[in-house]
């Protein structure tokens, strides 16, 4: 939406045009659906057109279940090998790259900031660990010649989000939220974390990260304030860090005995929500521009898209924040400055790389 009123010509990478959230995007103004699969190298040249501007890597697999290890490692990791094949082959003048904050892992000293080292691949999660690894792609590329900015988001609430923290809202609403989270984070809203994927496009320096957070809270903190904004009592009890990690490791027993995924906690997914995580977000202020809105604002946002899905109860509608409370960047008509050279021809040393994949 936010390219569409910069009147840019889209082209959308979907897996199914028929899925839902394709149809979603569908009727945006400029948008253009190509089907096709980040995990085939060769489908990707094809589908990506020459010359364009940029290419925005978002395609993840967020999945906390282990069991999903070996089809996250081929999206995350081969898929951001590959988008970076295609890049170079559609010689765009720019490849943002979305991360996650995650891949900084536990740090000691915190807020931190971009220049504290990347603990992620001491992390437990395969889902950090691979998103890192890309980053790493990432960062080999641009040491060959590709132009490439990376962006890392922390904790995201806003409109078209069904799982994650939107799932966390429902059983809000709804009361089946046994527990509060023990952990804490910087919370980002969608809106504003767009804004400054298109100024990374615009002005972000080539090989750079950039957090993008917003308010630090507990996850206690955002519960209260989900409560309140639907009009519901919230749950009475912050569940300890070691009873959400025991329910983790049960439901990932039961999980390996019958091979399908734990429709409750998994162990990951409990290390998720007890960290306690703080970074400054001064670089991508500085530098994109980037004005995250207070978290009460970002809560009233996610919960207004949900309620207008029919996805809460109607008590919890209210009206999204305005493109001056978002603390948008850029005004709505402007477009990427062509101040970035186009590729040259693709560096051997990246060719081999990337063709690893193809062969």
């Amino acid at each position: 939406m936010a390219l569409s009123q910069r009147n840019w010509t889209i082209h959308a990478l979907v897996r199914d045009k028929d899925s839902r959230k394709a149809k979603q995007i569908a009727d945006i103004p400029g948008v253009f659906l190509v089907a096709g699969d980040i995990r085939i190298a060769h489908s990707l040249v094809r589908l990506v057109p020459p010359n364009v501007d940029v290419v925005f890597h978002c395609a993840a697999d967020t999945s906390t279940w282990s069991g999903h290890k070996l089809r996250q490692s081929d999206i995350n990791v081969e898929g951001t090998r590959n988008i970076i094949y295609a890049t170079y082959e559609a010689k765009a003048q720019v490849l943002v790259h979305v991360s996650t904050a995650a891949v900084y892992g536990q740090q000691k000293t915190q807020p931190y900031t971009e220049a504290a080292p990347k603990l992620g691949m001491r992390c437990s999660s395969n889902y950090v660990r691979s998103k890192l690894e890309a980053e790493n792609i990432v960062i080999r590329a641009v040491e060959r010649g590709l132009d490439a900015v990376i962006v890392n988001p922390g904790q995201v609430l806003g409109r078209f989000d069904t799982t994650n923290w939107a799932s966390l809202i429902r059983m809000t609403d709804n009361q089946t939220l046994p527990g509060i989270p023990p952990g804490s984070g910087c919370f980002a809203e969608a809106g504003a974390v767009v804004q400054a994927m298109i100024r990374a496009a615009e002005v972000g320096k080539k090989g750079e990260n950039y957090l993008l957070g917003g308010p630090h809270a507990s996850f206690e903190d955002v519960v209260q304030i989900i409560a309140q904004e639907l009009g519901k009592e919230p749950p009475a009890k912050v569940i300890p860090p070691w009873m959400l990690r025991g329910i983790g490791q049960w439901n990932t027993l039961k999980a390996r005995l019958t091979r399908k995924e734990p429709a409750g906690m998994t162990q990951d997914a409990a290390w998720f929500v007890s960290r306690d995580d703080h970074f400054t977000s001064d670089k991508a202020i500085k530098e994109l521009g980037y004005a995250p809105p207070t978290l009460k604002m970002a809560v009233k946002t996610a919960i207004a898209w949900q309620a207008s899905e029919g996805l809460v109860s109607p008590v919890g509608q209210t009206s999204g924040p305005q493109e001056k409370e978002r603390g948008d960047a850029v005004p709505a008509e402007k477009k990427v400055p062509k101040t970035r050279n186009a590729f040259k021809r693709t560096p051997p040393q990246v060719m081999k790389e990337a063709e690893q994949t193809v062969s």
